[in-house]
């Protein structure tokens, strides 16, 4: 009957092996969520790194459109300079034109004081 006794006492009862199984299953999913962990924490670091390429992205966009904007104010500007400057050419004559209008008109003049 002793050993009997013994074999009882060493047993694992219901509750403590339930406990005990219990118990590994937590630590399992402990080791598993320690994992999880780890490679969330690896996640926001990368995101931490596109969030700031994508702010840069941001930064330099806003000032490929601020010099967009000044480049087309140069544009219009230039454009409505050389229409005017257009305009006035129809108006306008030549240098070597004027030369030779000039030299004709003295030739005739010339020709006029001679008679």
């Amino acid at each position: 009957m002793k050993k009997v006794v013994k074999k009882i006492a060493h047993k694992e009862t219901e509750f403590e092996m339930l406990a005990r199984l219990m118990q590994d299953g937590f630590a399992r999913v402990d080791e598993k969520f320690e994992k999880i962990d780890s490679r969330f924490e690896q996640i926001d670091s990368r995101f931490e790194k596109i969030d700031s390429r994508f702010d840069l992205i941001d930064s330099q966009l806003f000032s490929i459109n601020h010099e967009l904007k000044d480049h087309r104010q140069r544009l219009d500007r230039i454009e409505r300079k050389q229409a005017g400057a257009l305009a006035n050419l129809d108006e306008s004559v030549h240098r070597s034109e004027f030369k030779t209008l000039s030299r004709r008109v003295d030739a005739l003049e010339k020709k006029a004081i001679k008679k």
